[in-house]
């Protein structure tokens, strides 16, 4: 189910996945364990936001029953809902993160520029300050981070969640 979800856009029961005809050995392995805990039939519902993580709702029946198709559009909204609810608490952790490192609004400015490949320069007129404020900035954030350079700088902003990815796209 994991494999198919690289692809669904739209949701989609369980038995019509092609991983059930002709599954690779561990795609086999991986159903045999859900029947052991009586999972086989379902559905799930993907959750796809431009930029963001993608999310998945499975809906599974009771003993194997059959899939109530009349059920799908509340189970739509189910996983919408939940998907939303995900990712505020996730926001509220993230500015958890952001306060235990103490990043000001200037150097969050001067990070989201420069994950954007902008030069000191750039950054410096789009944030109202000179390139030397810039560099200072941008040298505490790695400090604070606890890299050296700007590209690791980036990666463990998108890992803590200082940034999200259309953040770090230029504009």
């Amino acid at each position: 189910m994991l494999d198919a979800l690289l692809d669904a856009d739209v949701p989609f029961l369980w038995e019509d996945l092609p991983a059930y005809q002709n599954p690779t050995p561990a795609q086999a392995e991986y159903i045999a364990v859900s029947r052991t805990y009586g999972f086989l039939r379902g559905y799930a519902v993907p959750i796809r936001t431009p930029g963001e993580p993608i999310g998945v709702i499975s809906f599974a029946t009771k003993d194997n029953g059959p899939v109530p198709l009349e059920m799908l559009p509340f189970a739509q909204q189910i996983a919408a809902a939940s998907f939303k609810r995900a990712k505020g608490i996730f926001a509220r952790e993230r500015g958890r993160v952001r306060e235990s490192y103490a990043l000001t609004n200037v150097e969050l400015d001067c990070l989201r520029s420069a994950a954007q490949g902008r030069s000191d320069f750039i950054i410096g007129r789009l944030t109202g300050q000179n390139v030397p404020e810039v560099r200072r900035a941008l040298k505490s954030v790695q400090a604070k981070l606890g890299v050296g350079n700007r590209v690791s700088m980036v990666v463990k902003a998108l890992q803590f969640g200082f940034l999200t990815f259309n953040e770090a796209l230029v504009e």
